[in-house]
Order: structure tokens, then sequence, then C-alpha cells
């Protein structure tokens, strides 16, 4: 694949999912994931409903959500993700990644599940958003749609939105092998589309 070619995501809103799947079966779904996934890793696409982090905030609350459809990889673990493109650009380094903060891996590092150390049985979908997947992101405001240059106009964003970010891994890997490291709550997943099957997500 080109990296450089933009990948576009589609909102699943608009697509019938083909089977509903309770939350707890999603997260049993993927703690068996040596045995859903092809080859240690697996494509999906995934619709969820979450604040934006770079929102500002009014008493304590965040002013904007978003309801993001994307294509994301699951399985790949960091560290080795990492240390594999660093060497493709022939980087010698060792890569030792920073401890993640407030989670841990209840299940080992091959299974794509985190946990919050303060509330253990509060687990996240541990996934990858690759550079050149530009998901379809929907703003709301106080429950109403909010496009998002209105939201830009109405200084709705904190400025370290706008910043721009180091690259994965510290600033080492180079531009066009960027991806996004995502931890995801279950509680969150609205739909999810797994070797293929669309599945709405219940409680």
């Amino acid at each position: 694949m080109n990296t450089n070619q933009k990948i576009y995501v589609d909102d699943l809103s608009k697509e019938e999912a083909t089977q509903t799947l309770k939350r707890v079966e999603l997260v049993e779904m993927i703690k068996n994931f040596d045995k859903i996934a092809y080859s240690g890793v697996n494509f999906a696409n995934v619709s969820y409903f979450t604040h934006e982090y770079g929102s500002r905030q009014v008493q304590g609350k965040k002013v904007l959500q978003k309801y993001v459809t994307t294509r994301i990889t699951i399985g790949s673990e960091y560290k080795k993700k990492i240390q594999k493109l660093l060497d493709k650009q022939k980087m010698d380094i060792t890569f030792v990644p920073e401890k993640m903060k407030g989670k841990f891996y209840p299940y080992g590092t091959h299974i794509p599940i985190v946990a919050s150390e303060r509330q253990p049985d509060f687990e996240m979908l541990v996934l990858n958003v690759e550079h050149h997947v530009v998901p379809s992101t929907i703003y709301f405001k106080d429950g109403n749609v909010i496009a998002y240059e209105e939201a830009v106009k109405q200084d709705l964003f904190m400025p370290s939105y706008f910043t721009e970010k180091n690259t994965i891994g510290q600033g080492l890997v180079d531009a066009d092998a960027d991806f996004f490291f995502l931890t995801l709550g279950f509680d969150k997943i609205v739909k999810f589309r797994l070797n293929g099957v669309l599945y709405k997500i219940v409680d």
C-alpha cells in the first residue's frame, strides 16, 4: 500500500449492523484475540462516542463530544512495532517505551486490552490508527451537531489541540510511518466491524 494515499473512513452509523453483540461479549472476543486474528494483527472498523480530548471545559466538563468512525489495527504490540520501524529506518536503537501511566495489560501484551490501575474492572481496547487513515468525525455541543469550523470559530478547542505533535516512539519514527496509539474504553464503542461482520454493540 502507498502510505501517502489517504484512506477516508465512512460513518458506520449509515450502515445497518448485521449482528448485535453485547459489550461483555465484545470484551470476551478480544480476550480471545489469538483465535480470531488471521496473522497476529487484525484490521477492524470502530464507531465510538466520547469527549473531545482537546476541548475546552466549562465547570469541569468538556464542551465538545465527538462520534468517530475509523479504521484501526489491533494486536500490534507497541514496542515491537516501533522497533520494527526503527530497524527499517536503519537506526541502531533498542527502543524502550515509557511506562503506560495508570494502565496495565491484565492478559499480557499480546492481548489488545488494558485496564485502569485505579479501577481494574474498567477495560479498554488497545488500537493503532495509521497516519494515512482519515476518520469520520462528527462533533457535538450541548447534544447538537456542530461543524468543526464553527467549533474553531467559537474557540471551543484548547490551544494545545493545534500544537504540532512529535511522531510516535518519542519522536523517533519518520513522519511517513507515523501512527496513533490509542486506548478506547469498551463502554464508548457503538459499532465494531471485525472479519467482515459489522456488530451493533449493546449493554
